[in-house]
């Protein structure tokens, strides 16, 4: 069903006027063009305005919405060419018209602290994304970025849920540019990828821009890491050890000896039917899945006749999955594992874990500022995020209050297995909140 007052509202909108005239042609043109563009048919209309049936006539109602430096008469003469497509002419039209969007763009990346080859392809890159959008949109945007009085700052609430879309809207900038924005991916000069939302945070917001230290941006001009959905946090998990199973299998009580705790090659198929051989984990003499391990691990604490002690032998297990001094395992384990109230269960097990090891990261890379979003190949894309800050001075208060805001917004991590103990951060329902 088409909503009449959102037609209505977006070709007031484009008009020249601000509101229709049913006497100008060129209104009449644009009309038309609206309707293509939101695939909208309306016989008893197009019945009424046959002479509007030719994509040369929507060209041209294309062409009267034009303001910019490239003239309308060279815009006809693109109209006019026969050795051009319908889409490519306007494609050629918008290209032309938005030469203008390069300078503005590359003014403010080389004022937020971009440089060199980033700088320019950048630039271009942003330029490039915005060649197709409603023209007004278009200048509205450019004046945004032109003009300071006008830009906003990114106030994320500490240890607390935001969404990132909601937070550029305040720009008045269009959804249409939004989306292209926050959306765009891309690589630095050196190989780095530049993901979804980075490039947005500092364009759109005046207290963003390029990375200072090790951070992938700067916020208030200090290191601000910015992290995907399921994006690791240091190492990938499949480069560290396994667990050591067998210090804590001595705590399952003595009926499931020779049973207990144990993972096993064996047999088994893809997906396509193709023979490999597969690691599967044992419990009790059952065959469990592997992302289950809080719940083995909450299971042996309930029935552990010592409980101090297991957790004793499961925090040294902890710390010998990673003797890299740099990667800070060890002081993570000592100063966090203790956290973890093990009588509330597997979620807590899950998570303390988990935070266990962003804590340990927050320690190896010292940011003060750090952002998780639900971008992403396999994430929410609806612009979610939960923001967490330290300010003490001191690393290990800094990395402490990060984690305990990121726990108190509810951070959610890839399930903990006994070959994956730094998990991956994200949004996905397959993570494990509380």
């Amino acid at each position: 069903m088409v909503n009449i007052d959102n037609l209505v509202n977006e070709w007031a909108y484009r008009c020249e006027k601000g509101y229709p005239d049913m006497d100008s042609p060129s209104d009449i043109r644009l009309l038309k063009v609206i309707l293509k563009e939101q695939d909208i048919t309306i016989p008893e209309f197009l019945e009424q305005e046959e002479k509007l049936t030719s994509d040369e006539e929507d060209l041209l109602g294309h062409i009267d919405l034009i303001s910019c430096p490239y003239t309308k008469e060279e815009a006809q003469a693109i109209a006019k060419n026969p050795n051009l497509s319908f889409p490519e002419k306007i494609k050629k039209i918008n290209r032309s018209c938005n030469f203008a969007s390069y300078k503005p763009i590359n003014n403010l990346l080389l004022y937020k602290g971009y440089k060199d080859g980033d700088l320019e392809s950048f630039s271009n890159e942003l330029q490039n994304i915005i060649e197709d959008v409603n023209i007004k949109d278009r200048e509205f945007f450019l004046n945004y970025l032109e003009d300071k009085s006008k830009q906003i700052n990114f106030n994320p609430e500490l240890g607390k849920r935001g969404n990132l879309f909601t937070d550029a809207k305040k720009t008045g900038i269009a959804d249409s540019i939004l989306t292209k924005l926050v959306k765009h991916t891309t690589q630095d000069s050196g190989g780095k990828g530049v993901g979804m939302g980075e490039l947005a945070l500092s364009l759109l917001f005046k207290n963003v821009g390029a990375a200072v230290g090790k951070g992938d941006l700067s916020l208030d001009g200090k290191e601000f890491e910015i992290k995907g959905e399921g994006a690791t946090l240091g190492a990938r998990p499949d480069t560290v050890s396994v667990v050591n199973l067998e210090n804590i299998a001595k705590f399952i009580t003595d009926e499931y000896e020779g049973k207990d705790l144990t993972l096993k090659k064996e047999k088994g198929l893809t997906k396509k039917g193709t023979p490999k051989i597969e690691t599967n984990l044992y419990f009790k003499g059952e065959k469990w899945t592997k992302n289950k391990f809080s719940e083995i691990l909450a299971d042996i604490y309930r029935e552990a006749d010592d409980k101090d002690a297991f957790k004793e032998a499961l925090k040294q297990d902890l710390k010998n999955i990673d003797k890299v001094e740099k990667n800070k395992m060890s002081p993570a384990v000592d100063e966090y594992f203790d956290e973890i109230k093990w009588e509330k269960g597997e979620l807590e097990i899950q998570r303390g874990i988990a935070l266990m090891n962003a804590y340990r990261y927050m320690l190896v890379e010292k940011f003060t500022r750090f952002l998780a979003h639900d971008f992403g190949a396999k994430g929410g894309n609806i612009g979610e995020y939960i923001y967490a800050a330290g300010d003490s001075g001191d690393p290990s208060a800094n990395a402490l209050e990060i984690v305990n805001q990121l726990k108190d917004a509810g951070a959610s991590f890839e399930k903990i297995s006994p070959g994956n103990l730094k998990p991956r951060i994200g949004f996905a329902p397959s993570y494990r909140g509380e």
